[in-house]
């Protein structure tokens, strides 16, 4: 069965570990997560730099 459902990094931490998590046997990023993905590794740096040179 494959269910999707938002999960957040802090599940993957020691702190936010939850023993009911031993079910997960695989997890992958849909296409929304590699579009939001793509958009802080290459939008915001772009926008900040643009910014920075449109103040100079």
């Amino acid at each position: 069965m494959i269910i999707q459902a938002p999960i957040s990094l802090y599940s993957f931490t020691p702190w936010g570990y939850d023993p009911n998590m031993d079910y997960f046997s695989d997890f992958y990023l849909t296409a929304k997560g590699y579009a939001f993905a793509a958009c802080l590794l290459f939008g915001f740096p772009f926008l900040i730099a643009y910014r920075i040179s449109l103040r100079k």
